[in-house]
């Protein structure tokens, strides 16, 4: 039998492709059954040989059991006539891994997000409208969990109010499933040997768990929205990369002569894991969050080198409880299997090159990153404003305009994005957050004869690099102080502070004395910078919300009401936040700015609703209302 034309003949047929999408300049399709990827590349092909230009495709796809990439490539070899797109899904797969991946193709037009997991369960945490679904997967009498009435309810709810579904199934559990979830569907010719399948529309809504109305999305921007990105660290460097590709036009506006101006200029810095804290949802966000930073920098690095010498971290752990922990974390699956192992202090010191006397975890996809290099390979071709400094933002019709301390027009756009750190809070005074600034001092630590033999980056409480090559010595940046700074008025921060040189070292003096033996002990300067957190030490991700609005909308949340008696949140029009990484910044930035970019242009989100709300802004307002 012909499976691709068996894929062409059930699934696009029925959902009456390409019509279906000619219309629409995004178009979402959602699936149950990932496979071998075979209805998506069929779909892809389609696609590519119709579309506009400017169109835009998502396909959202769930698999309990996925492939992993050497089993997809061989699968492949049957569909000779999507050879190159083949390699292209192949070589962006992601690891096989519980929870949400999400990869971008056909230079950005094409999304693909794929959902590893129990279909109800992923499905209950998606947040996207769909447009057509793929009803695919093994018969309901060899898969029952694929086909229960839950699911097809999860289906409907997450579906435009005119989506299509198509499927070879025609079992009467799935005609009544679809049919009691709001489908009207008729069966059809089947293909080759099967003499019928199913397709239909979704004819009325069916009813719905209702979700939470204070962390509702925001309205979408236009394709082609004017958007004003506020600084050019690493959060803003990831939101112009993550907008442009999805078609806004994006302007960076930054009081420094560049990117990286602030806290994601150090010379050097570690991206590692961090393991789980109890919190579900929390966990998630870390290891999706992990995973997909080192893909994208993996992909920077075809074009620059965001990577500093051998790949690898090895974590001590501030204590050897806290050791323990990270190796109980490792060993209950909280990473893919080869992406972190416990290993003994023999094994430390061969990957090391040096001895170091502790056993440690290990993780060899983690490792020393250039930031100020991954800050302009990602805005490599951005259109940039850089040494202005804005001071206000006042709403102009339908626009933002953008003005300096001498109130001076910097520039107007549709959309704003506060990408600027703690300083976030001054310029949407309606929008009350608990932001902080943390100062953090690094200190540059000459390499002895000894350390310049270290191979990878040290995670013991503090961080050590291996030595950076300068034209005088060789020098390790030591990491970092964390200590609340309140004058935001006044630069002081930047005054480098022996004391704190000393509580750098002091951390690998408590935890790894056969490294500080070695050391030189000598620090040849440093770098301070504010960085920003919250109370909850969580970012802050989402639109700015309406403050006032939310005390006389939500004023009686203590009492317990049904969320479905409340009125939707309001948000500022076109305003929306990315702050308060704290020292994660490069392990979050891509992520999260995946995630906004998501939000603002109102496409499926590459993180579950319990992440959603977990990063909303509206949050702690939300929890003191609720308390009282």
């Amino acid at each position: 039998m012909d499976a691709v034309a068996e894929t062409r003949h059930v699934f696009l047929s029925g959902i009456e492709a390409p019509d279906c999408w000619l219309k629409k300049s995004r178009f979402v399709i959602g699936e149950t059954g990932f496979g071998t990827g075979l209805n998506f590349l069929a779909t892809w092909d389609l696609w590519r040989q119709t579309r506009a230009p400017s169109d835009r495709l998502y396909y959202i796809s769930v698999d309990h059991a996925p492939l992993c990439v050497t089993e997809l490539r061989k699968a492949h070899r049957s569909f000779p006539e999507f050879c190159r797109l083949s390699d292209q899904l192949c070589n962006a797969y992601p690891v096989r891994h519980p929870g949400y991946h999400q990869m971008t193709l056909e230079q950005g037009k094409l999304e693909l997000l794929l959902l590893f997991g129990p279909v109800a369960e992923m499905l209950q945490g998606l947040m996207a409208e769909v447009d057509a679904w793929y009803l695919d997967g093994f018969s309901p009498s060899r898969n029952p969990d694929m086909w229960t009435d839950r699911v097809f309810s999860l289906v409907a709810d997450r579906s435009t109010p005119t989506a299509r579904v198509a499927t070879y199934s025609t079992a009467r559990q799935t005609r009544d499933g679809l049919k009691s979830a709001g489908f009207e569907c008729e069966k059809v010719l089947g293909y080759a040997g099967k003499r019928e399948a199913l397709k239909g529309r979704l004819g009325r809504r069916a009813s719905s768990d209702p979700t939470y109305p204070w962390f509702r999305r925001s309205s979408a921007l236009p394709s082609g929205a004017r958007v004003a990105i506020i600084g050019a660290g690493i959060s803003g460097a990831c939101m112009a990369a993550a907008l442009s590709a999805a078609g806004a036009d994006v302007t960076i506006v930054d009081r420094h002569a560049g990117p990286a101006g602030e806290a994601s200029g150090n010379p050097a810095g570690l991206i590692q894991p961090r393991p789980g804290g109890g919190n579900p949802a929390y966990e998630r966000l870390q290891t999706s969050a992990y995973l997909y930073a080192l893909r994208t920098y993996d992909a920077i690095a075809g074009t620059g080198q965001p990577w500093i010498g051998q790949r690898g971290v090895l974590s001590f752990g501030r204590d050897r409880d806290f050791l323990a922990r990270h190796c109980a974390w490792l060993d209950e699956g909280g990473l893919p299997k080869g992406y972190g192992t416990a290993v003994t202090q023999d094994v430390v010191s061969d990957i090391a090159g040096i001895t170091l006397g502790e056993p440690a975890t290990w993780f060899p996809q983690a490792g020393t990153i250039d930031p100020t290099a991954v800050c302009w390979a990602l805005l490599d071709g951005m259109t940039a404003i850089y040494h202005r400094s804005v001071a206000h933002l006042q709403r102009s019709g339908n626009c933002w305009r953008l003005t300096d301390d001498k109130n001076r027009d910097i520039m107007e756009a549709d959309a704003v994005v506060l990408a600027n750190g703690f300083a976030a809070s001054f310029l949407c005074p309606d929008c009350r957050l608990p932001l902080y600034g943390k100062r953090g001092q690094i200190s540059y630590l000459t390499a002895s004869e000894a350390s310049k033999n270290l191979n990878v980056g040290l995670s013991y409480g503090g961080y050590m690099t291996p030595a950076l090559k300068h034209i005088d010595n060789a020098y390790h940046v030591l990491g970092a102080t964390y200590q609340q700074w309140r004058d935001f008025a006044s630069n002081e921060w930047q005054n480098l502070s022996a004391a704190d040189d000393q509580v750098n070292q002091n951390h690998i003096r408590n935890r790894l004395q056969q490294l500080e033996q070695m050391s030189s002990g000598t620090i040849r300067g440093g770098r301070a910078s504010l960085r920003t957190t919250t109370t909850d030490h969580l970012p802050v991700v989402g639109p700015a919300f309406d403050g006032a609005a939310y005390g006389r909308d939500y004023a009686d949340l203590r009492h317990g009401k049904p969320p479905r008696g409340y009125a939707p949140a309001v948000y500022t029009p076109g305003l929306f936040m990315i702050s308060a990484l704290g020292s994660r910044g490069f392990a979050l930035a891509p992520l999260l700015a995946q995630l906004l970019t998501a939000e603002m242009m109102g496409t499926p989100l590459p993180v579950d609703e319990d992440v959603h709300n977990l990063l909303h802004p509206a949050r702690f307002l939300v929890r003191e209302l609720k308390r009282g």
